[in-house]
């Protein structure tokens, strides 16, 4: 499987890794990113798309946080298996709405995020869902050392 977009998740090329978008936030929480008054818009240059902007922020660190907790060898296939997996699709989808959940839980998203990107942290969930095998017996937390898979090069077509 190739990286695509769907209603729920966009895939960036550049820096390839996926991004929920707002109707899959909404959708799967009830959570108006938008128009919802959950984000405090007040001195933001472009309100329109703040709810796009956290999204993708909370992407990069959410996969920053994931590759930081794996030896570094292993980057280079776990970002191929996230690109390329329909379960890792699935359970990304599963992370971004832990990853939500967690950065408002206090009430006050810019507290939350703050606190978030300072403890370099990811919610409970989330490192156990990623600790958990998937169908072809792959760990995205794995200590261990993978390779990418004969043929395949790195960042090319995904």
């Amino acid at each position: 499987m190739l990286p695509y977009n769907d209603e729920d998740l966009t895939y960036d090329f550049e820096n390839h890794r996926y991004v929920p978008t707002l109707s899959f936030i909404k959708k799967r929480t009830g959570m108006d990113l938008l128009d919802g008054g959950i984000l405090n818009d007040v001195d933001d240059s472009n309100p329109s798309t703040l709810g796009s902007r956290v999204l993708d922020d909370m992407s990069d660190h959410l996969y920053r946080e994931l590759y930081r907790r794996m030896p570094n060898g292993n980057r280079y296939y776990i970002e191929y298996l996230l690109a390329t997996d329909a379960e890792c699709r699935i359970r990304l989808k599963r992370a971004f709405i832990n990853e939500i959940k967690y950065v408002l839980r206090n009430g006050d998203f810019w507290l939350s995020i703050g606190d978030y990107e300072n403890k370099n942290a990811i919610s409970k969930d989330t490192i156990d869902l990623f600790e958990e095998a998937l169908p072809n017996g792959k760990v995205i937390l794995y200590a261990g050392v993978y390779y990418l898979p004969l043929g395949v090069k790195w960042r090319e077509g995904y």
